[in-house]
């Protein structure tokens, strides 16, 4: 079990590394600071950063890990100026993507340094937490893996 998590989790990682790079375009009818469960836009200019893994299993159970159970640790920044990064760490190292967003009805849309776009839909769990699906394989079954991610504390240099 432990050989196919670490397979599970260095194959997130490769997916997310990738496929993923950030940034965020935001309107004026954002709001910064959304309280409970977020219905429409919100603002997602800030860092955020893996806090769970949920992986479905037989009999319509599902396992959680941390990241540091998965080995990997994966943090979104995205800045006012529709430009970010994710930066995704596991036994390798550390790979940082960066690219520009936007962000639209709970859709982020990312456009990496090569001109690739990729359309993630994601689910407010509260003003400080989304979620968003992956696509990963376990055993050789493809499945579809829950990541979610947290709103870090503000800083300075997280809004230039």
């Amino acid at each position: 079990m432990k050989a196919n998590r670490y397979i599970l989790f260095v194959v997130l990682g490769l997916f997310l590394t990738i496929s993923f790079s950030t940034g965020c375009k935001k309107s004026s009818s954002e709001n910064n600071n959304p309280t409970g469960p977020v219905t429409g836009n919100t603002s997602i200019v800030g860092t955020w950063m893996l806090t769970k893994i949920s992986v479905p299993g037989a009999n319509n159970t599902k396992t959680d890990y941390t990241p540091q159970q998965a080995g990997v640790m994966i943090v979104w920044t995205f800045r006012s100026d529709n430009t970010g990064q994710v930066s995704v760490t596991d036994s390798a190292g550390t790979t940082t993507n960066k690219g520009t967003y936007t962000f639209s009805n709970n859709n982020i849309s990312l456009k990496d340094t090569s001109g690739q776009t990729l359309q993630i839909p994601v689910t407010f769990t509260s003003n400080n937490s989304f979620t968003m699906l992956t696509n990963i394989d376990v055993d050789g079954t493809p499945t579809t893996a829950t990541l979610e991610f947290t709103r870090q504390a503000s800083k300075r240099w997280d809004f230039y």
